[in-house]
């Protein structure tokens, strides 16, 4: 995702004064190695590419480098240089290290309790799979465990009620402490948003955990199938054992990926209703794709569209990022005063 060279400015004069400094990173996310300035090829101007160990480095590779700090984050770009100038004023209100930290605390809550289900579902799981026959192994499905779906959505409310918070929060920052005329009415109106519900976080609770329990049942199948097809003189306890310690053997790193679908889906939601919550005093909603330095082209191509509500531009998190579930672009609401100012 590049922007038009002639928009590039100081952005690329900074971004390439700090690769001639060895400070470019790497791409695919996270922050590179850097690389000795003794290793490093001349950095050319232009197009904006430049050598590093014989790949090329765009622009927005460059700018990351140089540009994305911010609240002690590794961010796409800096916060407020995009959109019109409210929007870039109400960007610069959100407080992205909480909003990093609540994300990565909700995924990190959720694939813990994921994981210590795992054992229990996983012997489950190849229980039933060695009961029945091979034909049959697809028709296996293991209940889900309630007392993990509650504890899922409990977390899923906590992450809920930070997005909601968030909103309060900007709304407070965009009017430097003034209180809009009205606000206490609109609370008041909407205090039952406070209160836990079952719908959509449920659902999202619902669906991680289906997901979690569908992939150990998948894995568990795929190794006793394979265990199946050469039993050996072992008896049936033996092969169980042997599926049993190849799964244990295998990474749980795909738990994350599901646990951090939810909670991104929880923030969302609050942040959606606490635009409901607000609606009347937001004048503009803008889509950023700040807050990851390994952004796709999808979420590029969006970051900065604004609309008048949240219908006018792209979902968040998008649909369609090549990231899937680990999208982490927000909504930006510009409150009425933010505009008139």
């Amino acid at each position: 995702p590049g922007a038009d060279e002639e928009q590039e400015g100081a952005a690329d004069k900074a971004a390439v004064a700090a690769a001639a400094a060895g400070v470019a990173k790497t791409s695919g996310g996270g922050a590179g190695k850097d690389t000795p300035p003794a290793e490093k090829t001349a950095v050319k101007t232009g197009n904006g590419a430049t050598v590093d160990g014989g790949r090329h480095i765009t622009v927005d590779e460059l700018r990351a480098a140089a540009l994305s700090e911010a609240d002690g984050l590794k961010l796409r770009r800096k916060p407020g240089t995009v959109g019109s100038e409210g929007a870039r004023r109400a960007e610069r209100c959100l407080a992205l290290s909480e909003i990093a930290g609540e994300l990565d605390r909700g995924r990190d809550a959720i694939a813990a309790a994921l994981r210590a289900a795992r054992p229990a579902v996983q012997a489950e799981a190849v229980q039933r799979l060695m009961s029945v026959r091979v034909r049959d192994m697809h028709r296996v499905a293991v209940p889900l465990p309630e007392k993990l779906v509650t504890q899922v959505e409990e977390i899923l409310h906590g992450v809920y009620a930070f997005g909601v918070g968030q909103v309060k929060s900007e709304r407070a920052r965009q009017a430097a402490g003034q209180e809009p005329a009205g606000a206490a009415e609109i609370r008041l109106a909407t205090l039952p948003l406070k209160k836990k519900k079952r719908e959509p976080l449920g659902v999202y609770a619902d669906g991680v955990v289906s997901e979690f329990i569908n992939a150990v049942t998948s894995r568990a199948a795929n190794v006793a199938l394979d265990w199946m097809r050469r039993p050996g003189d072992l008896t049936k306890g033996e092969v169980i054992q042997r599926v049993t310690e190849e799964l244990d053997g295998q990474s749980d790193k795909w738990i994350d990926g599901a646990a951090a679908k939810g909670a991104n889906e929880a923030f969302a939601d609050g942040r959606s209703d606490g635009y409901e919550e607000h609606r009347d005093e937001i004048q503009a909603v803008v889509y950023s794709a700040l807050l990851d330095i390994s952004t796709c082209e999808n979420c590029a191509a969006a970051d900065g569209a604004e609309g008048a509500t949240p219908d006018d531009i792209p979902g968040a998190p998008n649909p369609d990022c090549d990231g899937g579930d680990r999208c982490r672009c927000v909504h930006v609401y510009v409150f009425g005063d933010e505009v008139r100012n």
